[in-house]
């Protein structure tokens, strides 16, 4: 069992680098108006790897009574490094799911690559035992998105922006790692996880000015990847401190910093106006919710949580920036409002049970803060059921009208 383990894990951290290699070397570049050779690859590759991560969780669980933490060579196999695992293939499933009939302009192979390989790059780095090489590696990710992305299409200031961000958050865990022991190293590296995550004081979908300010699908679930391979590095450090001192305040500080990243975010949803983006706009920020409630379980030791507060976003916000505005990407969005809406809500349910038995003060500041936001998130995002039957029968309505009918020749 423990040599199909090891071949199982080989195999789940090295398909997405082999997956994005396939897609750069066969895609070639056609005419803008048709799509690319390799367009119809994507969403097998992901599957792939998406079956390969979950048969690599189900072969870890039943190793959980006799191994629970497997270690190979510079690998930790964790039930929760293996569980992020999953909750990152299938963000990247989606997304390619969202991304099939897509009118975008056409993808280039490197485009088409790039999300295959910076999954993997958080996915290694989640599995890394050396905390310090897991902050490299997820460094480099962020590099490699800038790279092979902000250059290109004309974006470099900005994308190199967001890369000194970036960069300052790594140093900031890398400070606070290199001096274990202290309360200080323990807040260094809460605050660089933080900025890693796109927590106060940075932001991980930055509230959009206009229209044409509103996120690519192609980037988007991008950013919450790595966002959320930011939390889960957090999470796994919590969950084995290097020492008291420094692992209290590395708790403290990203309950801290999630409480703050809570309280901006439900204000920034109040100011939300209704329009045609309103339920985009109030999807991002749910998904800044999710993330903030992410950091506080990562924060109270609880990576079950954290999991469930990243998968609500990682399967939904694709959905929410599609852009055409067909019968099926309307109904997938209000699909994926409710989808959100839901998982978020049990998320509150959880880390609010959680922190009662901290804290009674806390949990009524909590209440204070979430109760806008979940009233308000639900207005805009929650689609009555008649609506959604209404959107489905449209959906069944077109498909049977755009289906030919062959007429018996007579006589």
């Amino acid at each position: 069992m423990t040599s199909l383990a090891e071949i199982l894990l080989f195999l789940a951290l090295s398909w997405p680098f082999l997956a994005g290699t396939a897609l750069r070397l066969t895609g070639v570049r056609g005419p803008v108006d048709e799509r690319h050779e390799h367009s119809t690859l994507r969403i097998p590759f992901a599957i792939t790897g998406l079956f390969l991560s979950v048969l690599d969780l189900l072969v870890v669980l039943s190793m959980a009574g006799t191994a629970p933490d497997a270690v190979h060579l510079w690998l930790d196999e964790t039930l929760l490094a293996v569980s992020g695992s999953v909750i990152l293939n299938a963000g990247l499933l989606t997304e390619c799911i969202a991304l099939t009939d897509s009118k975008n302009d056409p993808l280039s192979p490197a485009e088409c690559a790039r999300p295959f390989w910076t999954t993997g790059l958080v996915t290694v780095a989640i599995f890394l035992a050396d905390p310090l090489a897991k902050i490299a590696v997820l460094l480099l990710a962020s590099v490699l998105r800038t790279a092979l992305v902000d250059a290109v299409r004309g974006r470099a200031a900005g994308g190199w922006s967001v890369l000194r961000l970036k960069g300052s958050g790594a140093l900031l865990v890398l400070s606070g790692l290199l001096a274990p022991g202290t309360s200080a190293s323990g807040m260094l590296a809460g605050t660089g996880y933080a900025v890693l995550a796109g927590l106060f004081p940075a932001t991980a979908f930055p509230p959009p000015v206009g229209k044409s300010d509103l996120p690519d699908m192609r980037d988007a679930g991008e950013t919450f990847r790595l966002a959320a391979g930011a939390l889960l590095l957090a999470s796994v450090l919590n969950s084995a401190p290097s020492s008291a001192g420094s692992g209290a305040t590395l708790s403290v500080a990203l309950i801290g910093f999630g409480f703050v990243t809570l309280f901006i975010t439900s204000l920034r949803m109040q100011s939300v106006l209704s329009g045609s983006a309103v339920r985009l706009r109030q999807g991002l920020n749910v998904s800044q919710v999710c993330l903030a409630l992410g950091a506080i379980a990562a924060g109270r030791a609880q990576p079950a949580v954290t999991c469930l507060a990243l998968s609500a976003p990682m399967l939904t916000v694709p959905w929410f920036i599609r852009p055409e505005p067909g019968r099926m990407s309307v109904l997938a969005g209000r699909c994926a409002g409710w989808a959100l809406g839901l998982m978020s809500f049990m998320t509150v349910l959880f880390v609010l049970h959680d922190i009662a038995t901290l804290s009674v003060v806390l949990t009524l500041v909590l209440v204070a803060i979430l109760l806008p936001a979940v009233r308000r998130g639900g207005r805009d995002l929650l689609s009555s059921p008649e609506d959604l039957i209404s959107a489905f029968r449209r959906l069944t309505a077109l498909r049977g009208d755009s289906t030919p009918v062959v007429k018996e020749p007579q006589g």
